[in-house]
């Protein structure tokens, strides 16, 4: 499974291909509309990454991943 930003949905879409439909991919971002993207396959967050309960939450709903890639954020946060 995989953790993606979303934005502009370019890497999501990487991932899907690159991944295979077998693979879980999961995308977070801030932006409401981002949701858009799940009409691609797969699920998308929407939060903060500099929020630690944010993350909790994520945790306590899609439980362990087996990777997460860091593809956003671009702050020090």
């Amino acid at each position: 499974m995989s953790k993606l930003v979303c934005w502009g949905g370019g890497s999501l879409f990487m991932w899907w291909e690159f991944l295979g439909p077998q693979a879980r991919i999961i995308g977070v971002d801030m932006n409401p509309n981002a949701k858009k993207w799940e009409n691609g396959g797969g699920e998308i967050f929407i939060g903060n990454q500099a929020d630690e309960q944010f993350w909790q939450e994520f945790k306590n709903q899609i439980g362990r991943a087996d990777m997460i890639l860091g593809d956003g954020g671009q702050t020090f946060e």
